[in-house]
């Protein structure tokens, strides 16, 4: 609930957690009873699969789902983990948590993922890469003497559009619909948590909020911007498929609090599907991805893909970490020459 600290959210979640586990293995016991006595129709078995088998294959990952989010909250490795939401009113689970005590936190991190992201397929590999960068943040936030722990939240609490779905108009990668119910669902969360941020301790300033998005992630955290009073400071958009705006004053931030990053062989980012590429909105800070001396005088290295912006050591993960910390001024900008030939400027071809 909205106003409840970390520890309270954690304790609900955890308890609604042990109670849903019987309730899916049941589901689960009772769709894999259906599907062993089935009696096909041979006149009908060319024209769709059978329900029997989609409902076993739902009620399958449901339980996969459930069983990540445990092994990964029973995790013993030193890090304090708070399940912050917990959801099963769609075909997979949803939830996000914590890489940290955000009731103690100095400035918060929050991931939003993508398209085919399921709690089962991907919440231990996001959460280990944004629990890296908030680290990461940390110690830059610590450099300039600044307390406190900058702790990163893994927000899975929409359900993201799956691959067998693209052809459904209510529920495609390709439209905004399923964006637009993230929007909703992440504007509630993050109001939430700023709330129990002014009332926790004896403190009477929430932690600043940046957003971390990848893919349509980037998608559902700009619409929440445009369409919400959200409290978020930094917004940082990796390999984004554009913005769903043509202007980024709609987003409703500050002048340099909006980054885009993406690499030069990263084809979703280069599509500006919706609306735009985002690195060609003006007044959008536009982030390096290839080998680059960073600010500490070491050496960032490069990336490829569409999923590698949190790689340790990654010019990209330092400036995304940066902007987690509030230190936009130490953000490795885009040398313009590192961009596809076609977007470089003509000074490059000399180089």
């Amino acid at each position: 609930a909205a106003g409840l600290p970390g520890r309270a959210r954690d304790a609900a979640n955890r308890a609604l957690l042990l109670a849903l586990i019987p309730r899916l293995k049941r589901e689960l016991a009772e769709a894999e009873e259906a599907e062993a006595t089935r009696v096909d129709d041979p006149r009908v078995l060319h024209l769709r699969v059978p329900a029997t088998v989609l409902r076993l294959l739902d009620a399958r990952a449901r339980v996969e789902d459930a069983e990540a989010l445990v092994g990964l909250l029973e995790r013993r490795d030193g890090r304090t983990r708070q399940l912050l939401a917990l959801g099963s009113d769609g075909r997979r689970l949803t939830a996000a948590v914590s890489s940290g005590d955000i009731d103690r936190a100095a400035r918060l991190a929050v991931f939003v993922p993508g398209f085919t992201s399921t709690l089962a397929s991907h919440l231990v590999r996001y959460e280990h890469d944004s629990a890296g960068t908030a680290d990461l943040a940390t110690t830059l936030n610590r450099q300039r003497g600044a307390e406190g722990e900058v702790v990163a939240i893994t927000w899975m609490g929409y359900p993201a559009p799956l691959v067998d779905e693209v052809l459904l108009p209510s529920r495609t990668v390709i439209g905004e619909r399923v964006a637009k119910d993230g929007a909703r669902r992440l504007a509630d969360f993050l109001i939430g948590v700023r709330v129990a941020g002014v009332f926790a301790g004896s403190t009477s300033t929430a932690p600043p909020i940046a957003v971390w998005a990848h893919s349509y992630g980037s998608l559902v955290a700009a619409l929440m911007l445009r369409d919400h009073n959200v409290p978020v400071d930094y917004f940082a958009a990796a390999g984004s498929p554009g913005f769903g705006v043509a202007d980024i004053d709609k987003l409703r931030l500050p002048p340099g609090r909006i980054s885009a990053i993406a690499t030069s062989d990263d084809f979703v980012a280069g599509s500006g599907w919706f609306v735009k590429d985002p690195r060609s909105l003006p007044g959008v800070t536009v982030l390096e991805s290839h080998v680059s001396p960073l600010p500490d005088g070491t050496q960032g290295a490069g990336i490829g893909g569409h999923s590698r912006y949190f790689e340790p050591g990654s010019t990209s993960v330092w400036s995304l970490a940066a902007i987690a910390a509030g230190r936009v001024d130490l953000a490795v900008a885009e040398d313009p020459c590192h961009r596809r030939v076609s977007f470089q400027p003509a000074e490059c071809a000399t180089r």
